[in-house]
């Protein structure tokens, strides 16, 4: 579904010419922009959100380029979007994507009820457009909210076969139970070869859920936050 109504995030979509995402839970929004942003830029970001000194930055993602800004829900229960499909017993599919002037939703529900009240609360929007509705079955709603495919799409062939090759060897254990060079010898390639090759294969995967990894951490830590930058090393 996509809809057109004031908000917030819309605007920031449509200053930066960007598509925008956001993870959204009762305490706190993670609000993803896909480039680097300057420090006026920041300021434009600060001037939609209702409390600025709740504002947290991290600058990360699999190219270094992608910044993370996080901050108290600004959720209206009675005209937001989200809190009302969750009302209604709808479950969202994150992130919320913002593009072209339009914000996308994906919507599960769980019976024809909840459908219906849901169908009724939308049809209250002035702009909306239903993009498709499709039967799940419990088999594709298990793996609705992150799909191996996600993780995996960006590995090399060569990245699995060391990464699983490490892991059975007993290479992130605790104490480890074989060295890199070792794992070398496996493949008959150089340590730095293999080094890289898992270097890059874990970044890849953390590159991967890093969204998730800080939506749930600051989820379960809404409170105390402040402004700060860290540059992950990607």
């Amino acid at each position: 579904m996509k809809l057109r109504h004031p908000c917030p995030y819309l605007e920031l979509a449509n200053i930066f010419d960007l598509n925008l995402y956001l993870y959204c839970s009762d305490f706190f929004d993670l609000l993803i922009i896909p480039k680097l942003i300057s420090d006026e830029e920041m300021e434009i970001v600060k001037s939609k959100v209702k409390k600025p000194d709740t504002v947290e930055i991290t600058v990360g993602g699999e190219d270094g380029n992608t910044t993370y800004i996080h901050f108290e829900c600004m959720c209206d229960l009675e005209k937001s979007v989200s809190p009302n499909i969750q009302r209604l017993g709808g479950l969202l599919e994150l992130p919320v994507l913002y593009k072209d002037g339009w914000e996308y939703y994906k919507i599960i529900s769980l019976n024809k009820k909840s459908q219906a009240k849901i169908m009724e609360y939308i049809q209250t929007i002035p702009e909306y457009e239903i993009l498709s509705i499709t039967d799940l079955d419990i088999d594709q709603y298990k793996y609705q909210f992150l799909t191996t495919n996600e993780i995996m799409k960006n590995l090399t062939a060569r990245q699995i076969e060391v990464l699983v090759e490490a892991y059975e060897q007993g290479y992130y254990k605790i104490p480890r139970s074989i060295k890199t060079w070792q794992l070398a010898q496996k493949f008959n390639v150089s340590r730095t070869a293999t080094e890289k090759s898992l270097r890059k294969a874990e970044n890849t995967i953390i590159a991967s859920i890093i969204p998730y990894l800080l939506f749930h951490q600051r989820s379960h830590s809404p409170f105390g936050m402040k402004q700060k930058k860290i540059k992950l090393e990607m």
